[in-house]
């Protein structure tokens, strides 16, 4: 938790935003805020929402187990596949 705490902070060091990327992130924000319903009921519509985000998923083998590795525009986050199963991802 530590050692995610700290690379946050230094990523956040490291970005600066100018006014017009402020506006673009909070126009991108109302944007999903209007579709949201779209997205919790129409397949398109959760596709169009994944490729907004920019998600990345990647499947890993590591120690014998399956890791999927999500990152988008977000954050990005680990899991394996037993935890999503259980309900981790949600």
């Amino acid at each position: 938790m530590a050692q995610q705490r700290n690379r946050l902070a230094q990523r956040l060091k490291a970005v600066s935003l100018r006014a017009e990327q402020i506006k673009d992130i909070k126009a991108f924000k109302a944007e999903i805020a209007q579709d949201m319903e779209t997205f919790r009921q129409d397949f398109e519509g959760r596709r169009r929402l994944i490729e907004m985000l920019n998600v990345q998923v990647t499947l890993k083998i590591e120690d014998e187990q399956r890791i999927v590795h999500v990152e988008c525009y977000l954050g990005e986050k680990s899991l394996s596949i037993a935890s999503i199963m259980s309900g981790g991802l949600v």
